[in-house]
């Protein structure tokens, strides 16, 4: 769990890693894919309110069921945009990639533009 553990100089990070160990037993995840696996859960659960659906039923993100091609297309978003150098996101580019934020997007408005990114950026690309 060193790597888990490593990165609480991060707020954000460490906000996350003692959410997930107080809602999940006050276990540790032994990665940080299984943090952020936990998280998103977490995130999708909190969030996702539509009529008919179910968020406790999100146990893994292998059973997404319905949501699995929405949530696809929202990784291939955020893939492509890192492969360009930006973790900001277009209405337009969100729409084309026919993506749902799912509670995992922030979005904000520069110049009459609405953009998004992912939860926080901490990454210190634009």
């Amino acid at each position: 769990r060193e790597d888990v553990l490593s990165i609480c100089y991060i707020p954000f990070i460490c906000s996350i890693l003692v959410r997930i160990y107080h809602l999940f037993d006050y276990t540790l995840p032994n990665t940080l894919t299984e943090l952020y696996q936990k998280f998103i859960i977490y995130a999708m659960k909190r969030s996702t309110n539509r009529p008919g659906f179910n968020p406790r039923r999100i146990e893994s993100l292998d059973n997404l069921q319905e949501d699995q091609k929405a949530f696809d297309d929202l990784c291939y978003c955020a893939y492509v945009n890192l492969q360009k150098g930006s973790t900001n996101f277009t209405e337009d580019q969100i729409q084309s990639y026919k993506c749902k934020h799912f509670g995992l997007m922030t979005s904000y408005n520069i110049a009459d533009t609405t953009r998004y990114q992912f939860l926080p950026n901490h990454s210190g690309v634009p």
